[in-house]
């Protein structure tokens, strides 16, 4: 299984002054999405993975996280099913539905799973999040470029036919952009 990427300690620490909106702003846009797609695969409905997503923001605001006590997306992952725990069983004493209460009960037995999962969904969102930051920065016609090869898997040879480029040059850009996204995804991992 691939390691969590790192949360920035300095992130963290701002998280801890409440009146730091620029913090809560990058947090919320770092993490937003990747709790929102992770409860929303669980929860009946948009409107509830908002109100988990909500709840989770709401407990990290709360909470004290303890970095000698483990790794942060593991805390933030536990407080995530913990909410969606709570979500089922507030329903289920609502409705007295043995549905709620089953679906509730298979969140305990996919720790494993919900970890992988949140891995992936986070790692996608970290990647688009570094691809914007360089896209903005980047050259459009590199960029075209930089699509085209890298995720819209067309060859060398078809995109520098198409752009007019010779095949290195392709390359070299491809190249180029992948490594300013990795850079760019290490600055948002870890600045530790």
């Amino acid at each position: 299984m691939t390691q969590w990427p790192k949360t920035r300690v300095t992130l963290l620490g701002r998280l801890a002054d409440p009146q730091d909106k620029d913090a809560w702003d990058e947090f919320v846009a770092l993490y937003g999405p990747s709790i929102f797609e992770f409860a929303r695969r669980r929860l009946p409905q948009e409107e509830d993975a908002a109100d988990v997503m909500q709840e989770v923001l709401s407990a990290v605001m709360r909470g004290k996280y303890e970095r000698p006590k483990g790794r942060f997306q593991k805390w933030l992952l536990t407080i995530l099913l913990n909410q969606i725990r709570d979500f089922y069983a507030a329903r289920a004493r609502r409705s007295k539905v043995l549905g709620d209460t089953c679906a509730a009960l298979r969140l305990e037995d996919e720790p494993v799973r919900a970890e992988e999962e949140w891995e992936k969904d986070r790692r996608r969102h970290l990647f688009h999040a570094a691809a914007d930051r360089v896209r903005v920065r980047t050259n459009p016609a590199h960029w075209d470029v930089f699509v085209r090869t890298a995720l819209e898997d067309k060859t060398g040879q078809e995109v520098a036919r198409a752009l007019n480029l010779s095949v290195t040059n392709v390359y070299a850009i491809r190249s180029r952009i992948l490594k300013e996204i990795k850079e760019e995804i290490d600055r948002l991992e870890d600045d530790s």
